[in-house]
């Protein structure tokens, strides 16, 4: 492997990193209808974040229409 093909794979991995560590549009969702959830006093503590979920995915369904 030259120089050049390692700074290649080198930048190709750091830019794979990048675009995993970028919070996903459901995830920026889903932390919006968390504290949105929280504030309102919603419980248990266990179901609040599988239902600040489940209204990310409808806010996201809702952006296809």
């Amino acid at each position: 492997m030259t120089d050049l093909e390692a700074l290649e794979a080198k930048v190709r991995s750091l830019e794979n990193e990048t675009r995993q560590m970028r919070a996903t549009l459901r995830d920026k969702y889903a932390a919006s209808a968390l504290d949105g959830l929280l504030a309102y006093g919603w419980g248990p503590e266990e179901l609040v974040a599988e239902k600040a979920f489940k209204i990310a995915d409808l806010m996201l369904e809702a952006r296809q229409k």
